[in-house]
């Protein structure tokens, strides 16, 4: 039993001596600052969304493509809202097609480019007050902020929330799941709810 206990303790001070521990490094550093989370992409966002086509994005990649819109997802300084493909499929049930290919070009054009904003929107740059700005369809602005989460919530703290302004002025918002990806040629937010309008 002391020969155990000596070789525990033996193997936990060697351990703590060394600079990881269970395959984590140590902080050393205890004054680091705070830093947006963000994930920078080797790739636009177009090029994103086909790594994606044979997962959770298949229904979005279908989508551009019938639109033509690949050099719309490869245009510089915009902010993308990305549907999931349970979302996606959901908005073409509330609109009643059977699937992508029955959708006319023009409508996904309009869908797509109500989906996307002029600029780039960074969760860091937001604050819970909310801001109203024009989608690239010119008919549709979505507005933005920031939702604080209670700190018992397993979510992020500051999650970000999106969503239509109705002609009233009310926003049925959604929350994006994956926020601030940055393709080379913009921002991306993944949503797992679709905007609504009343």
């Amino acid at each position: 039993m002391k020969y155990t206990i000596c070789l525990l303790a033996i193997s936990m001070i060697a351990g703590l001596s060394s600079c990881s521990l269970f395959g984590l490094d140590y902080q050393f550093n205890y004054e680091n600052e705070a830093a947006p989370v963000t994930t920078e992409l080797n790739m636009t966002c177009y090029e994103f969304i086909r790594s994606r086509s044979n997962s959770d994005l298949v229904l979005m990649y279908e989508a551009i493509n019938r639109a033509e819109m690949q050099e719309f997802y490869e245009t510089d300084n915009l902010t993308y809202f990305l549907l999931d493909d349970e979302e996606f499929a959901s908005w073409l049930t509330t609109k009643k097609y059977a699937s992508v290919a029955s959708v006319p070009k023009s409508e996904l054009q309009t869908m797509l480019k109500g989906y996307t904003l002029p600029g780039l929107y960074h969760s860091a740059d937001l604050t819970t007050s909310p801001i109203d700005v024009l989608t690239c369809n010119g008919v549709l602005s979505i507005r933005l902020r920031l939702y604080p989460n209670p700190p018992t919530s397993s979510q992020d703290l500051n999650a970000m929330q999106a969503g239509y302004v109705n002609e009233d002025g009310t926003v049925n918002y959604s929350k994006c799941h994956t926020t601030n990806l940055r393709p080379t040629n913009g921002i991306a937010h993944l949503l797992h709810t679709r905007f609504l309008a009343l």
